[in-house]
């Protein structure tokens, strides 16, 4: 696995196992859950772009394209949830106050970064992407599990899964569609 990508799936594997430290611990984390998801997204968007740079098949930012609008919209939902249960977010910065949350958007935001050296890099590179998202699903459906028994707003947990659902979806199409990597045309829907 890339290096890129195994570091930012091992620093969202480790927010999935977060046990918040008291209400103000799990007021930061919630309120900010939704930057992942947004870093994410733009992460996604960035690797599109490069991909255009090196000429690569335009099915493959097309199809990153077209999971960024869903896990776009799955981050304004858990922004939104967030924002309108009985924890309201504090200041108006970007929302990722939570030292957890900051590190792993801060790492998502390394892989946007991303400048392939050789053919094979990018070509590894592009059939794991699909961890991200799947990692992201993951953690999410960890953290409703625990949010679930912290006594936070109840609407935090379903709005988690939702999120979870897209985050994990966004995963399995990449991974088709991306399976053989850049030498190939991506492939739609399902294989």
């Amino acid at each position: 696995m890339s290096t890129q990508v195994e570091n930012a799936a091992d620093e969202v594997a480790q927010l999935g196992a977060w046990d918040p430290e008291g209400p103000a611990d799990l007021h930061e984390t919630i309120a900010s859950l939704d930057t992942v998801a947004n870093s994410v997204a733009s992460a996604y968007e960035q690797v599109a772009a490069t991909l255009e740079d090196y000429g690569v098949n335009s099915g493959f930012s097309e199809t990153l394209r077209e999971q960024i609008g869903s896990i776009r919209s799955a981050s304004a939902s858990l922004h939104e949830t967030a924002g309108s249960g009985l924890m309201e977010r504090a200041g108006s910065g970007d929302g990722a106050s939570s030292p957890q949350v900051r590190s792993v958007v801060d790492t998502i935001g390394d892989l946007g970064h991303w400048n392939p050296s050789d053919p094979d890099e990018l070509h590894n590179t592009i059939r794991e992407l699909s961890v991200i998202s799947d990692s992201v699903g993951t953690s999410y459906q960890q953290l409703s599990d625990t949010i679930s028994g912290t006594g936070a707003h109840e609407s935090y947990p379903p709005a988690l899964d939702e999120a979870a659902e897209v985050m994990s979806a966004a995963g399995r199409e990449l991974e088709s569609a991306f399976s053989e990597g850049v030498m190939r045309n991506p492939r739609r829907g399902g294989g």
